[in-house]
């Protein structure tokens, strides 16, 4: 369990420093949709060995209503994946602070 919560959080810090990345002013905005998929197949790929790859509290939950993961299980992913986004957000405001000074 320790393992897949550590991929889930780790996947959505991952895909959600690419959103920001790509999308903030002064990036490459006409190659934004490609890295963001590009990072999100990547990021599925490398998680599902661990976990089932969802890196979506909402795909989380589809998976649980589809009986594929249990009721823990599902509470455990949300709960990872919102902490990954924040996580890469807040890492992101350090990294790039002059972005949220204006």
């Amino acid at each position: 369990m320790l393992t897949s919560a550590l991929a889930e959080t780790l996947g959505s810090f991952v895909f959600v420093t690419v959103i920001l990345a790509t999308t903030t002013k002064g990036a490459i905005e006409t190659l934004a949709p490609l890295l963001i998929g590009l990072a999100l197949a990547v990021a599925i790929y490398v998680c599902s060995k661990a976990s089932l790859g969802a890196l979506n509290p909402v795909v989380a939950l589809v998976m649980y209503l589809r009986g594929d993961i249990n009721a823990v299980t599902t509470a455990v992913y949300v709960i990872c994946e919102v902490i990954g986004a924040l996580l890469a957000f807040a890492w992101w405001k350090v990294a790039r602070p002059a972005v949220f000074l204006k």
